[in-house]
């Protein structure tokens, strides 16, 4: 879904601070909680018209996480010894 840049700039701002406030800081990229974020934010306020308040932006943001947190451990890493 397209958006004006104001708004982008929430939506990755929220994902950031929502990397620096979990159990995850460190070990995941702001850019996987971001991808999620915006994925769930469309599916679930757009789509499904939810109100946008606290709590369930909130659930928004936790389910934002836990995507992240399953894809990193979905990825492959390749690791290569020179010599």
């Amino acid at each position: 879904m397209l958006c004006g840049t104001a708004a982008a700039q929430r939506v990755k701002r929220l994902a950031e601070q929502a990397l620096q406030h979990s159990d995850a800081v460190g070990t995941l990229e702001t850019g996987r909680v971001h991808r999620a974020l915006r994925k769930i934010i469309v599916e679930r306020f757009f789509k499904q018209q939810l109100p946008i308040d606290v709590p369930h932006v909130e659930k928004a943001i936790s389910a934002a996480m836990k995507v992240a947190k399953r894809d990193r451990a979905d990825t492959a890493h390749f690791f290569f010894h020179a010599g």
